[in-house]
């Protein structure tokens, strides 16, 4: 004779299979979890790093452009013409310099850093110019009641200077009116010895303007 089980046993075991089936999803979901955890946890963390070696460097950058020293001068032009007596014009040029770097730069000044270049004609839609008139001299540099001024300009960081010239035009045409100047700082002569620069070579800054001076001015 055959022993069938009681239906009490039966739910029993069906209470726990279905407690079995259970547990196990959970256990599923807590590792698709954990999983899902650690992945993002990974992804931030390396992010994280990622960021902060991108802020280190640029920090360490900051620190050295603001440790290196670099003198950046920089040159305006400005002309102005006024009419004289006799049909002539009389031709103000003021010079400034900015040094926005930060270390000091030595500006040469010499008789030809300020040329006046006429133009002769045009040729082929191109300005063909005569000879180049030197007028640096145009600014007083003799012996005053302060001081003595040199040929050569030092600019401080962060200060400007302006220079002033005048020269009297006779005749009317187009004008170059060009500032050059050669520069030198300890920037400069490291940059040069590492980019292997010949001595001979030298770093300037200026400033070109055209002006017109008019018939009968």
């Amino acid at each position: 004779m055959t022993r069938t089980p009681s239906k009490k046993t039966s739910q029993r075991r069906s209470h726990w299979e279905l407690l079995q089936i259970k547990v196990g999803v959970v256990a599923s979901l807590l590792s698709l979890v954990g999983l899902l955890c650690v992945g993002g946890w990974t992804v931030w963390v390396t992010y994280y790093v990622k960021q902060d070696s991108q802020l280190s460097a640029l920090l360490i950058k900051e620190l050295q452009l603001k440790t290196e020293l670099s003198a950046h001068v920089g040159a305006t032009l400005a002309t102005h013409l006024k009419p004289t007596e006799g049909g002539s014009s009389l031709l103000e040029v003021g010079v400034t310099l900015s040094n926005s770097g930060n270390d000091i730069a030595r500006l040469n000044l010499d008789r030809r850093v300020l040329s006046i270049i006429k133009v002769q004609r045009f040729e082929a839609g191109l300005p063909v110019y005569g000879p180049a008139w030197d007028v640096a001299t145009a600014r007083y540099d003799g012996l005053s009641s302060t001081l003595w001024v040199f040929p050569y300009l030092d600019i401080g960081p962060s200060e400007s200077y302006e220079l002033k010239y005048v020269v009297k035009l006779d005749e009317p045409g187009l004008y170059l009116v060009r500032f050059l100047s050669r520069m030198k700082s300890d920037h400069i002569e490291r940059h040069k010895l590492k980019m292997s620069t010949p001595s001979i070579i030298e770093y300037s800054t200026g400033a070109d303007a055209f002006i017109t001076v008019p018939k009968g001015a």
